[in-house]
């Protein structure tokens, strides 16, 4: 199966710049774990967003974020490439963020 990166890269882009501006000034990495949850022909989510070294250290979820994540889950579907867990990874350096986008896809 396919990435379905290049299918939603606008909204990828956004997200980027929406968590840029969620996380806090004290985090230096941060990790956002979207889980779809697919259950006779509805689909739900779970959105947690932490430091990678401190999962209890979380933070809310800004409703862009919700949005943005619903966008790219219903697009990559549409397409034929649903997934069922994608993970967004965020290191802080010294000219800005830098993020790496990771899909685990839904099982046939």
């Amino acid at each position: 199966m396919n990435d379905p990166t290049p299918l939603v890269r606008s909204e990828i882009d956004s997200l980027r710049k929406e968590l840029e501006q969620s996380i806090p000034d004290t985090w230096d990495r941060a990790t956002l774990k979207v889980v779809m949850h697919y259950d006779e022909g509805s689909v739900g989510t779970s959105h947690v967003l932490h430091p990678p070294d401190r999962p209890d250290d979380y933070i809310e979820i800004p409703v862009e974020v919700f949005h943005l994540t619903s966008s790219i889950e219903k697009k990559a579907r549409a397409a034929g490439q649903p997934w069922r867990q994608m993970t967004v990874d965020a290191d802080r350096r010294a000219n800005g963020w830098d993020f790496e986008v990771g899909f685990v896809h839904k099982a046939a």
